[in-house]
């Protein structure tokens, strides 16, 4: 689950994903994290910044709200009118 990780980077290597301790806190959720966290990685390593997980979300239950409300509001292609 998610927990504070001491080193996030030494030299050339990143902690991402399950072993920086990303696991959403709600859901144990992990994939979500770890993919954002590889994200961070490459623009780290592409824009020479430094990389920091600390703004990735700790909770994944508000988004997947958030998407299946967008979800419901999007008419579905191919929907039959009934009319």
């Amino acid at each position: 689950m998610r927990g504070k990780t001491e080193v996030n980077r030494r030299g050339n290597a990143f902690v991402i994903g399950d072993a920086a301790g990303l696991a959403s806190r709600d859901m144990g959720e992990g994939i979500g994290p770890a993919v954002t966290s590889g994200m961070r990685v490459a623009e780290a390593i592409v824009h020479n910044q430094p990389y920091d997980v600390r703004s990735i979300p700790r909770y994944s239950l508000p988004s997947m709200l958030r998407g299946i409300r967008l979800m419901r509001r999007k008419p579905t292609v191919g929907t039959l009118n009934t009319r």
